[in-house]
């Protein structure tokens, strides 16, 4: 998770936590950023921490999505044994929510279907050209705000719920932001939702977490995911072509590889001579009898 101070945030798809690349701390901004990887079609949800204990005052965390305003979690004083909250979806009604997700990022000219907060009439569509001087600075970034305030439980409040549009379009020559955009999945009901008041008690957020998204092969062709750390012995393979049988011999060099082709040799050399004693028994030597012989009387023995 990122951290600041006492306070700990990230994303999550799948109920696993996304890592986090780059991580570029601002501290007199008390911001933090990073990039995760970002996947079409994956709902997600942001989650944030507050560590203190104990706790001095209640917070709320705003939640930004391309540059637009989508939900807040508060975290109250009194909750001492919760200090998390997370949200995943965009209020629709008091009765009704549409989660939050990767989407594919609809150029002028290509469609690609996604929802996203409306930015002009269905009645009037703008002009091709009209999208170029739209802003794209937000595009691409998830921003988490976390404010220390107070919290009015007792007091209701009505909002205004704001609208959802089936597209967003940028223009193909101002698409910096890669290919995935923020987008909403199809409306589903909810159990029924008050809206309480939080009032604000600083002029600046008590910390900024932002998560620039990417799909995990644009971040890896730029190196913001490092390239895997190769087996030194695989790569000199690789160089070599010899692929991984000359791999498997360069890795027989360290030590235990040594010591275990050493026993191996020990013992075949072992049964080869084994073998060999057995089909070339050890002949017997006759030897001569030290003795001296008996020579009976009257015999004469020639010594020329």
């Amino acid at each position: 998770m990122l951290q600041h101070r006492q306070f700990s945030a990230c994303i999550n798809v799948d109920g696993v936590e996304l890592e986090q690349y780059g991580t570029e701390y601002l501290p007199d901004e008390n911001k933090v950023t990073c990039w995760v990887a970002s996947e079409a079609g994956k709902q997600f949800s942001v989650k944030w921490q507050d560590s203190s204990s104990p706790r001095q005052h209640d917070t709320s965390g705003y939640v930004k999505v391309d540059g637009v305003s989508c939900f807040a979690r508060i975290i109250p004083q009194k909750h001492k044994f919760r200090n998390w909250a997370e949200g995943s979806e965009f209020v629709v009604s008091s009765t009704s929510v549409r989660p939050i997700m990767f989407s594919n990022l609809q150029v002028t000219g290509v469609f690609v279907q996604s929802a996203v907060l409306k930015t002009c009439s269905a009645d009037s569509p703008p002009d091709e050209d009209d999208y170029l001087g739209q802003s794209t600075s937000d595009l691409g970034q998830i921003e988490l705000e976390i404010w220390a305030g107070v919290w009015n439980e007792v007091s209701k409040v009505d909002i205004n719920y704001m609208q959802l549009a089936p597209t967003r379009k940028v223009h193909e020559r101002a698409k910096k932001a890669g290919t995935h955009c923020v987008g909403f999945g199809e409306e589903v009901k909810s159990a029924p939702r008050a809206f309480s008041s939080f009032r604000r008690q600083s002029s600046l957020p008590l910390v900024t977490f932002i998560f620039k998204y990417r799909s995990y092969d644009l971040l890896k062709a730029n190196g913001i995911i490092p390239a895997p750390i190769q087996n030194p012995a695989k790569r000199k393979a690789a160089d070599t072509g010899d692929g991984d049988v000359k791999a498997e011999e360069e890795l027989l060099t360290d030590e235990e590889g040594t010591d275990t082709e050493i026993q191996a040799l020990k013992q075949k050399l072992a049964s080869l001579e084994a073998k060999r004693r057995k089909k070339n028994p050890a002949k017997k030597i006759k030897r001569e009898d030290p003795r001296p012989k008996f020579i009976p009387s009257g015999e004469v023995i020639d010594l020329t």
